[in-house]
């Protein structure tokens, strides 16, 4: 009995290391980095504006008190398509 789970452990061990040594080439790394690294700005510009839409909404003042809830929520609950609704019908106005 030790001896078939010892080798049932070695035959998993080895499987697992070959198959870490046996992964992604290191030129697709490098293939892949600009895509990384471009998804990466395009989402720390997407979370700054949509800060900045939620804090130009919170001080803007020709808002009444219920429009401004709503569209803070609309922006905070939707997204980039509350970003977008509030950009072409207030920001754009």
């Amino acid at each position: 009995m030790a001896v078939n789970e010892t080798l049932i452990a070695e035959s998993i061990t080895r499987g697992i290391t070959e198959g870490l040594s046996g992964g992604v080439p290191e030129a697709a790394f490098f293939f892949m980095l600009p895509l990384i690294m471009i998804t990466l700005l395009l989402s720390i510009l997407v979370f700054v504006a949509w800060l900045w839409m939620i804090i130009d909404c919170a001080k803007r003042n020709r808002f009444r008190s219920g429009d401004r809830v709503v569209w803070i929520l609309l922006l905070v609950l939707v997204g980039p398509i509350g970003m977008l609704l509030y950009y072409f019908m207030v920001m754009r106005k």
